[in-house]
This record gives structure tokens, sequence and C-alpha cells, in this order.
């Protein structure tokens, strides 16, 4: 094996549309929500010796950053409460039908949910900030995408493709 660095690269590129201040269901914040507490959250932990590059899209950096205020809010009311009493409503009818393995999962998976909205307060909300150092004190590195993440090739002009890098 090569101590050459740079001989493999991994890539985690990661983008959502902008959801954030659209309501929940079914295709709004809890979208989001779902994403920060199942991936962001987790790969925030999984990464910190890992040398990968993080791709993050102004669209979903501008999100982030509004989870530290009113989103951020929403977010923990939404893992405390409603994620929370949809998990206890699913363990239980799934105790009622004869499925205990099933509804211990639930249970478990509940305990996700928690440990994501604590590792949230953890970082303040500031996702971009817990991403950032991350990579400052890590082996890893950030980048970015086009502003809208618009399929590059596909744009109609040269000016178009140049906003799009030059804001991204």
């Amino acid at each position: 094996m090569t101590e050459d660095r740079g001989a493999l690269c991994i890539v985690l590129h990661s983008h959502m549309p902008y959801v954030e201040g659209f309501g929940t269901w079914p295709f709004g914040e809890e979208w989001l929500w779902e994403a920060v507490a199942t991936v962001y959250l987790p790969l925030l932990e999984l990464c910190r010796e890992a040398p990968v590059t993080i791709g993050l899209t102004p669209v979903l950096c501008d999100q982030f950053e509004a989870m530290c205020g009113d989103a951020g809010r929403r977010f923990a009311e939404f893992m405390r409460g409603t994620r929370a009493q949809i998990h206890a409503e699913d363990s239980e009818g799934l105790e009622r039908t004869g499925h205990p393995e099933l509804a211990e999962e639930i249970r478990r998976a509940a305990t996700d949910y928690v440990h994501a909205e604590a590792q949230f307060e953890r970082h303040g909300g500031d996702l971009v900030g817990a991403f950032a150092a991350l990579c400052e004190q890590g082996p890893g590195e950030l980048w970015t995408g086009p502003a809208t993440h618009a399929l590059l090739p596909l744009l109609a002009t040269t000016a178009g493709l140049h906003m799009q890098l030059a804001s991204g």
C-alpha cells in the first residue's frame, strides 16, 4: 500500500431542495428535519477522523443557517413532540398487533432522534459552523457547488453559468 495522499478521494455530495419555511408535510420542512436528524448530524460524528470531502450546496447551507433561528426551534419541537409521539404510537400499535420485535426497533430508532436533537443543541443549531469546524480540525475538506444546484451543461447562457459558479 502506498503512503501517497490523493490515491483515493471520497466526496460526499449533499443537496436538498429549498423546503425551509414551507410547512411540514409532505414536502416541507419535515423533509429537511429528517435529513438533519438521520444524515447530517450522524455524518458530523462519523467523519471526525475521516479524510473525506463533504460537498454542501448553497441551497442546503442557507437552510442550515436558518436553523440557527426559528427553523431550529421548529426542528427541536418536531423532534420532541411530533416525532416522539409518532414513535410512541407506532411502537404501541406494533405491540398490540403482536409484533414486539418491530416495536422494539421503533423504540430503538426513537433514541436516534433524541440523540440527534441533543447533538443539534450541542452545536447551538449551527450546522454550517459544525461542518466548518469538522474540516478545520480534522482531515476532511468542504466543497460547495453551483448556487442553485443547476445542471451546468444544460444552462442556456454563459452568463448564467458564470453566475452559478461565482455565487456558489
